[in-house]
């Protein structure tokens, strides 16, 4: 169901309960917005399958101050980037006390005039987060 939105319009959920994967037949890459070609190769031969929802969260914040068009009764909410089961990352809201590892599902909310994804925890991590990074050290040194 469309309700007059544009065949542009960036709304991940296209005001149906659902996540959309776009994936290209030609190189196999997998996105998330709407999109009639690939952005990786530009192929126009492109899929769209509906995504499990569920997935993984890769980063969680709080937000203490309501965007604008919202109520104050709406603060605080967390919003967390999630990697999806098919491959990509998507952005949604949550519940609070989603942390990075946590396995996730996602339903469905309004949030002003959109259908957004609210994920709940499935399951927590099973272990702390390291307190050791695993970037390269930045100054080159040797040891």
């Amino acid at each position: 169901m469309n309700r007059g939105r544009s065949a542009h319009d960036p709304d991940w959920t296209e005001d149906e309960p659902r996540l959309l994967v776009r994936s290209c037949l030609s190189c196999g890459h997998r996105w998330h917005f709407k999109r009639a070609f690939c952005p990786r190769c530009g192929s126009m031969d492109v899929a769209t399958r509906t995504s499990s929802g569920t997935g993984t969260v890769a980063a969680a914040t709080t937000i203490h101050r309501a965007p604008p068009g919202t109520s104050a009764a709406d603060v605080p909410f967390g919003i967390v980037l999630i990697d999806l089961d098919e491959g990509v990352r998507v952005m949604g809201r949550c519940v609070s006390g989603a942390e990075p590892g946590d396995r996730v599902t996602a339903r469905f909310q309004r949030f002003g005039q959109q259908l957004v994804p609210l994920f709940e925890v499935l399951e927590r991590r099973t272990s702390p987060a390291s307190p050791t990074s695993t970037r390269p050290n930045d100054l080159g040194s040797r040891t």
